[in-house]
């Protein structure tokens, strides 16, 4: 995503939408993109067989459907005054995420917006959920929205790794700052990076012993490579957990942007596990963002 021509808005019309749909809207009107409101909807109540047969169950999938398309489209005709094109959406589909992907017809240059909640700890470790679902699976990038407006100059904090410690392709951290030079720039905000060189103890798996002023050196070349200045660049050998959400309270942050790898076996849980709780400990928006 270093060019934004849509946003998508996922809407959930049984919750609290308007953040999301306002958010949406800022957005694609500070980057001359399209604006397209979706909502995808599924229950197992109104599968063929499950309370009704197949001939009922799709009139009501299709009834609910069309309730659904005739409430986005009252939403885009408050939106149109803003003088966005608005496009809406509906879809019966499970996993929701693979609706949304087929729908997607230029994933490299669509934001997706949606909002994030608290989950529930139990739930959290133990199922799966839609937010990461759209973290493993959104071939967008992907814009979790905490409720929080963004002030008139945001600051976007981008979490890189210029070591590639963490194994994360080389083009990734460049795709990251690019897309948060895309979102600043149209915002009239600023980029900082931020850079977290503690390792967990996991696995007999440490830091490299290496002089402090050399780690930091090095992430403030990436900074000047990507015409950021060394002032906005931020190394520490804190774990992430404390480090980055004190870091986003002192520079008044508006959203952190994070890069997402598909992996397998035990390196996605753990790194699942990390990811799950920087986003319940992070007040602010997340933007996730996926390597070509």
């Amino acid at each position: 995503m270093v060019k934004i021509d849509s946003v998508v808005a996922l809407v959930d019309l049984n919750d609290e939408y308007e953040g999301v749909i306002e958010k949406a809207a800022s957005i694609a009107g500070a980057n001359n993109a399209n604006l397209e409101l979706v909502c995808i909807e599924y229950s197992s109540y109104f599968e063929d067989g499950h309370y009704f047969d197949p001939i009922q169950a799709a009139e009501l999938r299709l009834q609910m459907l069309e309730e659904h398309r005739l409430r986005l489209d009252e939403i885009a005709a408050t939106l149109k005054d803003e003088e966005l094109k608005v496009d809406t959406f509906a879809a019966w589909g499970h996993p929701s995420y693979k609706s949304l992907n087929e729908h997607i017809k230029h994933p490299e240059s669509t934001l997706v917006v949606k909002s994030t909640k608290h989950h529930n700890k139990i739930a959290r470790l133990f199922l799966s959920n839609e937010d990461w679902d759209l973290i493993r699976h959104c071939a967008s990038s992907l814009l979790l929205v905490k409720g929080q407006p963004w002030s008139k100059e945001p600051v976007f904090v981008t979490a890189i790794d210029p070591n590639h410690a963490n194994d994360k392709p080389a083009a990734l951290d460049v795709k990251m700052v690019a897309c948060s030079q895309v979102l600043a720039g149209a915002c009239g905000g600023s980029v900082h990076l931020f850079h977290s060189d503690s390792v967990p103890p996991f696995m007999g798996v440490y830091s490299l012993i290496m002089n402090e002023e050399d780690k930091s050196e090095k992430l403030a070349e990436f900074g000047r490579r990507a015409g950021i200045e060394t002032s906005h660049c931020h190394w520490t050998d804190s774990p992430i957990e404390n480090s980055l959400p004190k870091l986003l309270d002192k520079l008044d942050a508006s959203a952190v942007v994070m890069g997402a790898i598909s992996r397998s076996g035990i390196d996605r849980v753990l790194i699942g596990s990390t990811a799950e709780r920087l986003l319940d400990l992070i007040d602010r928006d997340v933007l996730i963002v996926k390597p070509d």
